[in-house]
């Protein structure tokens, strides 16, 4: 008569097998169990990072207000202010220090929105802390005949480094890092 194998029989190992069956198990069970811990971290952090972004927009409007459009004219808002804001906002979540603002960022732009597809579409050259963007008078470029004012925002780009728990027992190595968010906010 064959004896059926037990549980105890896969930790204590009657047979020769045993070790490859519970190696077996255990890849099943264990590598994709430890990939939804990392999936979920990823998740977790990637609303962090989205919620940096969108707390140093606020941020700046709090600090610098919306009459002093354009922010990154400093004689509206002065660049101390407004880098101070953007860092306030951007370490406000639990990922603190390692979400930082991305080169080039702040930007603010002069915006005009098409009619049929919702576009937003800048009208003019960006702008960044001391430099302001300029802009056009009208929307008449992106809308044939308007003379609707464009529309000023600015946007905050921020970043986080990702790393995995399990990098080499997950497929957290697959997720895209670093993790990076753009929040605007309408200043005008």
């Amino acid at each position: 008569m064959i004896r059926r194998p037990t549980l105890r029989d896969l930790f204590v190992g009657t047979s020769g097998s045993a070790a490859v069956e519970m190696a077996i198990w255990i890849s099943v069970i264990v590598v994709p169990l430890l990939s939804v811990m990392d999936i979920g971290l990823y998740g977790y952090r990637k609303m962090q990072v989205e919620i940096a972004a969108q707390q140093a927009t606020e941020a700046v409007r709090r600090a610098c207000g919306f009459a002093a459009a354009p922010v990154t004219d400093t004689n509206q808002c002065a660049a101390s202010t407004l880098a101070n804001a953007i860092s306030a906002g951007r370490t406000g979540t639990s990922l603190g220090t390692n979400v930082t603002l991305v080169s080039g960022y702040p930007k603010e732009g002069y915006f005009c929105v098409h009619p049929t597809t919702g576009v937003l579409t800048l009208v003019g050259s960006d702008g960044t802390t001391g430099t302001p963007p300029t802009g056009a008078a009208d929307c008449h470029t992106v809308t044939t005949g308007s003379i609707a004012p464009p529309v000023d925002y600015i946007r905050v780009k921020v970043t986080y480094t990702y790393t995995p728990m399990f990098s080499n027992l997950s497929v957290g190595a697959l997720l895209t890092t670093p993790i990076t968010s753009e929040a605007w906010l309408r200043l005008g």
